[in-house]
């Protein structure tokens, strides 16, 4: 379950570049697999919830490559942040989480591989793992097709079940303070849930 990196050169190349990016990005592949959740927000505008997360094709130099860019929004404790600020700060909580001692876990905290290419637009790999949210219809979202086949999946290899990804989720969230919408499950290892938090702080 390895944590996908992107190639130096493109890093490079996207910041050189950020402004066309972020003046295309409404443009790009919406890739939020919260969007139908706001119909009515014009499907170019990339600044609102549901629309944020595109796909940008860079086929041509990085077969291999499915790129993400994800523009960054205010929280309700700061109206402007960066996304440098949001990778730094994600990546102290994860750190932070992962140093603690005093109680051992019954999960694993990844932290996601995330560039800052402009004040507000980030890039990553494209990851099709589901949430926990999709995988358990935690409040206002059901199930996802992926969410599902990911939880029967891991039923039919570990012995484990809605209750267990609960309680796991439960722990992440009262010592970090994820939501389960913002936290993908990568798998179970070692007996364990192995969780990576969304590259978003609300």
């Amino acid at each position: 379950m390895p944590v996908k990196s992107l190639h130096p050169k493109l890093v490079a190349d996207l910041r050189a570049h950020h402004g066309i990016i972020g003046r295309l990005l409404g443009r790009m592949k919406n890739i939020d697999h919260r969007q139908d959740r706001t119909p009515w927000i014009p499907k170019e505008d990339s600044y609102e919830y549901g629309r944020r997360v595109r796909q940008m094709n860079v086929s041509r130099n990085y077969p291999e490559t499915e790129l993400v860019i994800k523009r960054v929004h205010p929280t309700t404790w700061s109206p402007y942040i960066t996304a440098k600020q949001t990778i730094d700060r994600l990546r102290a909580l994860v750190k932070g989480d992962n140093q603690q001692q005093a109680k051992p876990k019954g999960y694993e905290l990844r932290m996601p591989e995330a560039y800052a290419i402009g004040e507000d637009l980030i890039a990553m790999a494209k990851t099709d793992h589901p949430s926990v949210e999709e995988m358990i219809g935690i409040g206002h979202l059901d199930k996802t097709d992926r969410g599902g086949k990911l939880l029967r999946e891991l039923k039919r290899k570990h012995r484990i079940d809605e209750y267990d990804l609960v309680k796991a989720n439960d722990e992440v969230r009262a010592r970090t303070g994820i939501q389960p919408a913002n936290l993908l499950v990568l798998g179970y290892e070692n007996g364990k849930f192995v969780f990576m938090p969304l590259v978003d702080l609300e």
